[in-house]
């Protein structure tokens, strides 16, 4: 059992990139330390938390890393259609890959993208057709199965400060969802969309499935995401990180959470019953081992006083409205991971982030950005 002075000791010595610094060879890490009694309580810890996510989705070929996928506890991979191929080698799904995903007992969900991040290419009234006739076919030469989404991209900042703009957009998304709506009548299949809320809002009545992209300052995104319906499905948590089971071209993914209330959000392979696509891991937990940012940002600190009592060390910042998953819960303090991994980046004040993930702060264009306190050296 460690005492005091070793867990004060482990934790002043344990440097940003989680191994012990010099002069602390004796320092050691205890997920489980026990509860200090007396007046100086701050340090209590909290069992650790440990719920990495159960989806990623990527732009690339990640079928020859699947067991790598499978051992991170990750349980669906989200991957693309697009025009024919894709821009690139690699980026639309194919027949070879979802075996290799499913063989490990992995399954998939789907997003279309093709030029879908910016408002330009939205002008174009035939891209609803082009895009849902592509989806379409992908889906057949998959057999990917009857009652399932396949998600939209409309993946860009609907705001503009000219308020005609604003409204050219959302007629354009209209427009696009409508065309794919004509196209998808019949077929069985489901239609989602990836955004922001706005443009959501635009295209509720066309929609079954939303997965909210990662841009938390986008035009109603937080509203959406807050929203007592809890319409959401997924949420984008982290963008463009390098993890060793990315693809081989560029070892980039990206890490969604599931709204607990929902569950079921388009995951689906063709080995297994349809009862066995749901979610095995306890989503509650995901949404419980995180937070967002309050701040304006909030610090990142590299370690806890001597005494116990403030972070000192200031390695970084976390952006309002950012998330970060929590690796360890103290009573004023937590220890925090900024890339979804296991690596501990540093400590913040507990003031500074929201409970969990289960309201994100107004960011809208500033709204609740401008009025965020800043953080201080500790």
């Amino acid at each position: 059992m460690m005492n005091r002075r070793n867990f004060l000791t482990s934790l002043t010595c344990m440097g940003a990139s989680g191994s012990v610094l010099s002069g602390c060879a004796g320092a050691q890490l205890n997920g489980h330390s026990p509860v200090e009694t007396g007046p100086r309580t701050r340090l209590r810890q909290d069992m650790p938390t440990n719920a990495p996510v159960s989806v990623i989705d990527s732009a690339y070929n990640v079928g020859n890393k699947a067991a790598e996928i499978r051992a991170r506890g990750i349980e669906t991979v989200i991957r693309y259609y697009a025009v024919k191929g894709g821009q690139w080698s690699g980026k639309v799904l194919s027949r070879s890959e979802l075996a290799m995903l499913e063989a490990e007992g992995l399954n998939v969900a789907i997003v279309y993208q093709n030029n879908n991040n910016k408002a330009k290419y939205f002008q174009n009234r035939n891209k609803g057709k082009v895009d849902s006739d592509w989806a379409l076919r992908h889906a057949d030469k998959l057999r990917q199965p009857e009652d399932t989404p396949i998600y939209f991209g409309v993946d860009f900042p609907i705001w503009d400060r000219n308020p005609s703009v604003i409204q050219r957009n959302l007629d354009n998304v209209r427009a696009y969802f409508e065309l794919i709506k004509r196209k998808f009548d019949g077929t069985n299949l489901k239609i989602g969309a990836y955004g922001a809320g706005r443009s959501f809002e635009a295209v509720t009545d066309l929609l079954d499935y939303y997965w909210l992209n990662a841009s938390v300052g986008h035009m109603g995104h937080s509203q959406f995401y807050n929203d007592e319906a809890d319409r959401w499905h997924l949420f984008q948590n982290k963008v463009e990180l390098r993890k060793p089971y990315g693809s081989d071209d560029k070892n980039v993914i990206d890490t969604n959470v599931i709204n607990p209330k929902k569950r079921y959000f388009g995951q689906w392979d063709t080995v297994n019953p349809r009862s066995d696509w749901w979610p095995k891991r306890d989503l509650d937990e995901i949404i419980d081992s995180r937070a967002f940012s309050k701040f304006n940002p909030a610090c990142i600190f590299s370690k806890i006083s001597r005494d116990g009592m403030k972070l000192e060390g200031k390695i970084g910042t976390l952006g309002f409205g950012r998330n970060c998953r929590i690796l360890e819960r103290f009573e004023n303090f937590v220890s925090v991971s900024t890339d979804e991994g296991d690596v501990r980046r540093g400590f913040c004040y507990k003031s500074q982030l929201t409970i969990d993930l289960r309201k994100v702060p107004s960011s809208d264009y500033n709204s609740g950005k401008k009025s965020a306190p800043k953080c201080t050296q500790g």
